[in-house]
């Protein structure tokens, strides 16, 4: 991809950026991983530990929790087994804020879960659980992602991801289907 990218450079400058760009983007993503049964679009279940989990916090101005702050996430998936078979990127954006210093009232996140296999796309707007805003690590309502989209074994991919959360552990069980 790299290659036809460079090639391409000679006759259409601005494009070639971009897609050495994407290029470059792909292979950032790419896991390292057992293979598994995931060869095609159905069902299944990954876990996480939390034990490789990563969170950063961006506070923008004003400081304290307001529109605009994010939160920039990873962690790494296994099989039931323990081995590793991917990975769950994210980034979590307070839309709304409380009137109470570090209460959100909605959220927005979007994310690329990645297996050697291919990727799955998703996106999620919540809400506090309860009608009171919520510190914003503790909006977690509604709990499903929906998938927009996947590549690889993973492409026209639509449906929902479900979240079981205990503490850092969590399991993602996936409803899936694909074009």
């Amino acid at each position: 991809m790299l290659k036809k990218a460079l090639k391409e450079a000679k006759h259409r400058p601005a494009r070639a950026v971009l897609a050495m760009g994407l290029a470059l983007a792909a292979t950032t993503w790419t896991v390292s991983a057992p293979a598994s049964d995931r060869t095609s679009c159905e069902d299944f279940t990954v876990y996480s530990d939390g034990s490789m989990r990563t969170v950063t916090y961006v506070d923008h101005l004003p400081e304290g929790t307001s529109i605009g702050d994010q939160r920039i996430g990873y962690r790494s998936l296994s099989e039931s087994d323990g081995n590793a078979v991917g990975d769950f990127r994210w980034i979590l954006t307070v839309l709304e804020v409380g009137e109470s210093e570090g209460d959100a009232t909605h959220t927005s996140s979007t994310g690329t879960i990645t297996f050697p296999e291919g990727s799955i796309f998703f996106v999620r707007l919540a809400s506090p659980a309860t009608d009171e805003p919520a510190a914003v690590d503790q909006i977690i309502a509604p709990n499903d992602l929906a998938i927009i989209g996947g590549s690889g074994a993973f492409e026209g991919a639509r449906g929902t991801i479900g979240r079981d959360i205990d503490g850092v552990a969590t399991t993602f069980s996936f409803d899936i289907e694909c074009d």
